[in-house]
């Protein structure tokens, strides 16, 4: 579904590759049409909706392979200086 002037629409799409949550839009979409991302279980053709701000994506979190800095003032159990990502 598009929505244009607070209408959804119903729009035939072909989709490409996907990967995880994206999904690649082959056709159906023009640059610009406002899609809709939630709430369109049941949403018949020429409803009204009411348009709300995206959600602003979160960061992906950090590889968990990669070595945490320690915090300048951070000891080991025998009180020396730690390292980041190494033993002490």
């Amino acid at each position: 579904m598009v929505v244009k002037d607070g209408v959804a629409r119903e729009r035939r799409i072909s989709v490409g590759v996907r990967q995880g949550a994206r999904v690649q839009i082959i056709s159906g979409l023009q640059e610009g049409d406002q899609v809709v991302m939630s709430g369109g279980l049941g949403l018949e053709d020429k409803a009204k909706v009411a348009v709300q701000a995206p959600k602003v994506e979160e960061e992906e979190p950090a590889d968990e392979d990669e070595p945490k800095a320690a915090p300048k003032d951070a000891k080991d159990a025998k009180g020396k200086d730690a390292k980041a990502g190494g033993k002490p």
